[in-house]
């Protein structure tokens, strides 16, 4: 027997014939409607392997313990490949770390203020020599400037390539000391200022994220941008300063307080995207995501 369709109105208004009564065919949801909610679970899938697909490859939250101390010899978080060192005069940890907004963080910071008045400063190597294999690196920390503590005696982060820890091996830092006391890129091989226009202000905690194309600059240089406080889980767009820098690599990490002017740095991370050195809880950004696409599929459901 061969199934009609027929318009379920009229099966329910016509009188019934047992002989010649034709099923009623099983009444199923609008092809558009099933196209959607796939679709829907593709853009949740595809989202949530986006997010896990983000490498974070180095990490230190400086989280050393009940007691402050010097941070020479400490060899804490992942994708480093040695303890920190120094060439005379320790920087220190603290117990007390930074945040911002939402950001993951862990206890601890680094200091590098010591009570004295001679250069604090520490290297680190990292476990992986980036600009060898990448097509962009992304890092970032946090910062604070302390009380009145100057804004034009260097405190900041610095990048070496694996030629050594000599002045000549830096390529480029995101410090203090722009024009006018802000953030600032730094390009040591030919000690350029690009100054951003933040204005670093007293015990305030500042997001410094930076992303290095690899090969992008001018004449094959690499493009260097400076982000300060971009905001989570968006990655920014227009930079606040930005640099194409001749580099070789890095591989070393360098944190320093001229004359141990007053700083508090924390969170460092390295990463091959935004995500991975910006990270926000899980639980919250999957929540926000799947809400979404189920609000859309409801909502597309209820138009039929």
């Amino acid at each position: 027997m061969t199934v009609a369709w027929m318009n379920v109105e009229e099966v329910s208004n016509s009188e019934p014939k047992p002989k010649d009564m034709k099923p009623i065919p099983r009444i199923s949801s609008p092809p558009s409607t099933r196209t959607h909610v796939l679709r829907s679970s593709a853009v949740l899938h595809l989202a949530l392997c986006s997010a896990a697909s983000a490498a974070l490859t180095a990490y230190d939250g400086f989280d050393y313990g009940a007691a402050s101390g010097d941070l020479t010899g400490k060899n804490g978080g992942p994708g480093w490949s040695g303890a920190y060192t120094d060439s005379g005069n320790s920087t220190v940890y603290i117990t007390t770390g930074l945040s911002y907004g939402t950001l993951e963080t862990s206890g601890g910071a680094s200091l590098t203020a010591d009570g004295g008045a001679v250069t604090t400063l520490n290297f680190r190597n990292t476990g992986t020599t980036y600009g060898d294999d990448e097509a962009v690196t992304w890092i970032s920390f946090l910062a604070q400037r302390n009380g009145a503590a100057s804004t034009s005696t260097f405190a900041g982060l610095s990048f070496y390539n694996n030629g050594g820890i000599a002045a000549g091996n830096a390529e480029f830092s995101i410090s203090n000391a722009g024009v006018g006391g802000t953030w600032r890129l730094f390009d040591n091989g030919t000690s350029t200022t690009v100054s951003t226009s933040t204005t670093i202000a007293s015990n305030t905690t500042y997001l410094l994220v930076a992303r290095i194309s690899w090969g992008a600059g001018a004449g094959g240089t690499d493009a260097v941008s400076l982000f300060v406080n971009p905001t989570l889980g968006i990655e920014p767009g227009v930079a606040d300063a930005s640099r194409d820098i001749s580099m070789t690599n890095f591989d070393k990490v360098r944190i320093a307080g001229a004359n141990a002017v007053n700083y508090t740095f924390d969170e460092i991370r390295v990463g091959d995207s935004f995500a991975s050195v910006t990270p926000v809880p899980e639980t919250s950004t999957s929540a926000a995501l799947i809400l979404g696409l189920s609000s859309l599929g409801f909502r597309r459901r209820r138009a039929f």
